[in-house]
């Protein structure tokens, strides 16, 4: 009986010690659980897999984008951006760099995910409703706006005003390439227009072709204004002085043209002279031929007188 009690007694210390080793290690179990390190997040497989590589609290996340993109996740299934402690597909950019595009056509991010893209998926997407991606585009396998419509009925149309496409996005007036090119920076429903001249101003149109007016919507040159165009037009009115100057040189032509019958008329006189000489020389022979007749007559009267005596 005694040798029963005796045994009895050695197990229950026995069974006393066991439970309390057992809470100890528990003890350091959940220690050790709690002192989580980064090297020791860094050293465990699903930091090479999935990127949680960073210690919180008692869990390895992933801490920051570095962490996801260092991880095979993100070589295959484009999952390289940090999210609430885990990789996710938060772009497009992140899908189009992985595997899973390549071989299987999953090219565009839809809720945290490389998905296979179509038309019809594009229409249904975050990215039509958010961003105005709405349409398919094969060279690039993605969903992009085509035209300023998808970005009209886009979320950030209605919030930040990015309401016109330019260059494949959505984007505001001011941010586009025709408001530095031709001054159209404001907004008017789907398009953009020139509504001062200080958009104008700044505009390549204005430096390169003088185009510095704003006018219905566009910048014009300032000779298309109605108005200004007036004193444009008098500018020739101005210039006729100008023109009037080979005028002026007329009379001076006109002096070498007078000058010229003066000269003919020089020469008229010594014409005149020299066809007047003839006619002197023709009268003095005339009178000397009178002469010798009077004189043959007067011989011949005196020869017929000395006949009648």
């Amino acid at each position: 009986m005694r040798r029963s009690t005796l045994r009895q007694s050695s197990f229950s210390h026995f069974a006393a010690l066991g439970v309390f080793l057992g809470g100890i290690l528990f003890l350091f179990s959940s220690m050790a659980a709690c002192n989580k390190t980064d090297d020791l997040c860094r050293a465990d497989i699903a930091c090479i897999q999935r990127g949680l590589c960073t210690a919180l609290d008692d869990r390895c996340i992933a801490g920051n984008d570095e962490d996801c993109r260092n991880s095979r996740f993100c070589v295959n299934v484009g999952e390289c951006t940090a999210r609430l402690g885990r990789c996710i597909a938060s772009s497009d950019e992140d899908c189009l760099r992985s595997n899973v595009c390549k071989e299987k056509d999953q090219c565009s991010a839809n809720s945290g995910e490389c998905a296979v893209v179509d038309e019809a998926y594009c229409r249904i997407s975050e990215g039509c409703e958010n961003e105005g991606k709405c349409a398919f585009d094969k060279t690039v396998k993605q969903c992009r706006p085509l035209s300023s419509g998808d970005c009209v009925q886009s979320t950030i149309c209605q919030q930040d005003s990015r309401c016109v496409l330019d260059r494949g996005i959505c984007v505001t007036c001011p941010q586009s390439a025709q408001c530095f090119a031709e001054g159209t920076c404001t907004a008017n429903g789907t398009s953009c227009s020139a509504t001062s001249d200080l958009d104008c101003r700044r505009s390549v149109a204005c430096a390169n072709e003088k185009r510095c007016t704003a006018m219905d919507g566009r910048c014009v040159a300032a000779s298309s204004e109605p108005t200004s165009s007036e004193p444009t037009s008098s500018e020739p009115t101005t210039s006729e002085p100008v023109s009037s100057e080979p005028t002026t040189s007329e009379p001076t032509s006109s002096e070498s043209t007078a000058s010229e019958p003066t000269t003919d008329a020089g020469a008229a006189e010594s014409a005149s002279e020299k066809v007047a000489e003839p006619v002197v020389d023709g009268g003095s022979t005339s009178d000397a031929g009178a002469e010798s007749a009077a004189e043959s007559a007067t011989e011949t009267a005196t020869e017929s007188t000395g006949d009648a005596g």
